[in-house]
């Protein structure tokens, strides 16, 4: 009962800041979602621990008010990449985006057996997926169901109103395949902690388990996989799409993933989702 309350008013407040976002402009929505972030971080302390875990493994030279400023950053950050996906399905992007490496699609497209982007909870990954489609590539979207499900369904509403289609994590393996057989592009998130059954790879110096599943899939499907990153400049920003990954076992592809996305963080520190537990089921620092 008292669960329902809670998502209920969650809905209701998600609503209202959707309300608010439709009457700002974007860099207005930029400036309240960072204020949002960082209010959060400061005030709130909202998975702040976890935070500042994460940053020091990942970063051990640092200092503890270097590691405080990164993380407040990191929230504000992320303040900006919830009201992105608020603005999606109202606004025209395009003049905000370049895009880098875009033949490496086309390349993957060309092979008639669709493509998968690999990209991560890395800097604006909902404009990452919606910008490909707004530029017309046709793209479904892997999306883990969330607890509250009247937040779920309003979320998917807008990936769907912003172009993409969305498949469920759970209970979409064949879709997936379908979506692949038919030269779709399928965009997969793949850098949160994936359990037990997960490849152990290493990440910033650390043991970290990360799913198979995109490995697997294009092994079994002959599929190309890409990654994909989109990087913030200014009030823009510039979305990088890398060469096909070569072929190779699911461990190996899954290792050059990971070296990947380090880079990227290492090069972007506060573009990343920080407050997950990412070492949850090898070192368990938390």
């Amino acid at each position: 009962m008292i669960r329902g309350i809670r998502y209920l008013l969650e809905y209701l407040l998600l609503r209202l800041v959707i309300g608010v976002s439709r009457v700002l402009s974007w860099e207005s929505c930029h400036r309240l979602g960072e204020l949002l972030g960082r209010t959060a971080f400061d005030l709130f302390g909202l998975r702040r621990r976890v935070t500042l875990i994460n940053l020091r493994l990942a970063f051990p030279q640092m200092g503890k008010e270097e590691l405080i400023s990164l993380g407040r950053r990191n929230y504000q950050a992320l303040g900006r990449t919830f009201f992105d996906l608020l603005k999606l399905p109202h606004s025209n992007f395009q003049n905000r985006v370049e895009f880098a490496g875009l033949n490496n699609l086309n390349q993957a497209l060309q092979g008639g057996k669709g493509g998968i982007i690999l990209s991560g909870h890395f800097g604006s990954w909902e404009l990452l997926m919606s910008a490909l489609v707004q530029k017309g590539y046709p793209i479904d979207a892997v999306a883990k169901e969330q607890h509250n499900r009247l937040v779920d369904r309003l979320v998917n509403e807008y990936r769907v109103r912003s172009g993409m289609r969305v498949i469920k994590a759970k209970g979409g393996s064949w879709k997936v395949v379908k979506a692949l057989r038919r030269n779709r592009l399928v965009g997969i998130l793949a850098d949160q902690d994936a359990g037990g059954d997960g490849l152990k790879v290493s990440f910033f110096s650390q043991s970290a388990s990360f799913s198979s599943g995109p490995a697997l899939l294009a092994e079994k499907t002959g599929s190309p996989i890409v990654m994909a990153f989109i990087v913030r400049e200014g009030e823009g920003e510039r979305i990088i799409i890398t060469r096909p990954l070569p072929s190779g076992g699911k461990k190996e592809r899954t290792q050059v993933y990971a070296k990947t996305l380090e880079g990227y963080i290492r090069n972007y520190p506060d573009h990343w989702f920080w407050p997950h537990k990412r070492w949850k089921s090898t070192i368990d620092p938390y």
